[in-house]
Formats: C-alpha cells, sequence, structure tokens
C-alpha cells in the first residue's frame, strides 16, 4: 500500500513534532500510516497521555502497540481498566471518537 507525501509528512509531525517521539519509533511500525490521524491516532494519544499525567501506565509503555489494538481491546485495557481513577475517560474519549465520525463502544 503507498501512502501520500502529505499523509507520511502528517504523521511524521505529529509523532515527532507533538508527541516527541524519535523517528526511529516511526520506522519500526509502519502500520501506523495506515491509521486514519482524526479518528485513530489523535483520540488514543490524547487518552494515552492523560493516563500517563495521572501516572497509570509508565513512560516507557510500547505507544505503538496501543495504537495498534482494536477499538474492544483499547477500550478494555486503557479505558474500562481505570474507570474508577479515571472517570471521565470514557466520555472524553467517545467524544474524540464520535466528533471525528467513529464510535467507542
Amino acid at each position: 500500500m503507498q501512502y501520500s507525501e502529505k499523509k507520511i509528512k502528517r504523521v511524521f509531525d505529529f509523532f515527532v513534532g507533538e508527541l516527541g517521539w524519535e523517528p526511529s519509533s516511526l520506522s519500526g511500525c509502519p502500520v501506523l500510516l495506515s491509521h486514519d490521524m482524526e479518528k485513530r491516532i489523535i483520540p488514543r494519544c490524547s487518552l494515552l497521555q492523560v493516563l500517563l499525567s495521572k501516572g497509570l501506565i509508565k513512560k516507557d509503555m510500547k505507544w505503538t502497540s496501543a495504537l495498534k489494538l482494536s477499538e474492544k481491546r483499547f477500550l478494555e485495557r486503557f479505558v474500562t481498566k481505570y474507570e474508577e481513577e479515571a472517570p471521565e475517560l470514557m466520555r472524553t474519549y467517545q467524544y474524540m471518537t464520535e466528533s471525528k465520525g467513529t464510535k467507542a463502544t
């Protein structure tokens, strides 16, 4: 599958520029290019940042693994699991995904 230069640049700018990832992190996970920025990557990264800021996940956790999970598994591992510690997660994640055309269940 081929990706446009614009798509590659957008993904690169987000992960390297906004999240501070090393470029080598992206080269090891080209599947990230196949995911929609608005519907999947940005909502999931935003949620992971909340979990990190609350100390609920470790800084060295592999975010690429979380980004590749199915929606159901992602919700189980990163939303439902932390319902007590961060009850706003599901509502926030639903808002982010629904406003972009997908729905968290």
